[in-house]
């Protein structure tokens, strides 16, 4: 199952600067990466993800003022052919 499947699945996304590699079981620190929250309300799914859902129940939070848009894929087909290829497809 690729990146995106797994995420828009509920299966969690980190963030890279978040994710512990000495030891990556250890998940006190991890945040869901912006990135992919930025391209998924470009795609319009971003309210249907299982963590934004939780997160505005659990703690109010809401994806307004999400900064960073601008330097994400346009969509999920530029974002998936970027990691597919190694090459950054029409982003920043």
């Amino acid at each position: 199952m690729g990146i995106w499947e797994a995420a828009s699945k509920g299966i969690t996304f980190p963030c890279h600067k978040t994710v512990n590699y000495e030891d990556p079981k250890d998940i006190s620190n991890r945040r869901t990466c912006a990135g992919f929250l930025n391209v998924a309300i470009k795609e319009g799914i971003a309210e249907d993800l299982q963590i934004v859902q939780v997160a505005r129940r659990l703690s109010g939070i809401t994806l307004d003022g999400l900064r960073g848009a601008e330097l994400c894929y346009d969509s999920k087909t530029q974002m998936i052919e970027a990691h597919a290829t190694g090459k950054k497809v029409n982003s920043p």
